[in-house]
């Protein structure tokens, strides 16, 4: 048996460690219903996501899940931070699009690229997270540097996180 546990150990290690990535879908081939309930939910966050009571409307849609909708009434909670977020980091938003898709099994995560007011010449880049029921279940906003492609700023469910 003793000899049996190092293959044991390299067997399972090679098969849960082998750096595999999860899939993108085309484009093309996104669910079109997918597709226009992720552009609803991109849409209605960065309209309603400007003050507190457009946040608290935001919560009432039928595509948020119990976590998110949790996340959202929380006087201090995370999405307390999304009017200071998009005042201040990103101003006005000119468009979102979509750029890709990738898939986790039951949850898909939707990536936009963000043009807006303030960060004009950076990579902003919203993502969520839908289930298999089209969901809402996470969110999150990167403001990246262009020159050295890093992550200058986090936000998960539009809470700074660095």
């Amino acid at each position: 048996m003793k000899k049996l546990l190092p293959i044991i150990i390299l067997t399972f290690l090679s098969i849960s460690c082998n750096g595999k990535k999860n899939p993108t879908i085309d484009l093309k081939d996104v669910d079109s219903n997918l597709k226009i309930t992720a552009n609803k939910i991109t849409s209605d966050f960065f309209t309603l996501g400007k003050t507190d009571d457009g946040l608290q409307e935001f919560r009432k849609k039928d595509y948020i899940t119990p976590v998110a909708h949790r996340l959202l009434i929380e006087p201090k909670g995370p999405y307390s931070w999304t009017p200071w977020i998009i005042e201040n980091h990103l101003g006005e938003i000119y468009s979102q699009n979509l750029f890709q898709v990738i898939d986790h099994g039951v949850v898909k995560t939707m990536r936009y690229k963000i043009d807006c007011e303030l960060r004009p010449d950076e990579l902003v880049e919203f993502r969520i997270d839908l289930n298999e029921e089209y969901r809402l279940s996470k969110m999150y906003l990167y403001l990246y540097d262009l020159k050295t492609g890093e992550v200058k700023n986090a936000f998960y469910l539009a809470y700074k996180k660095t």
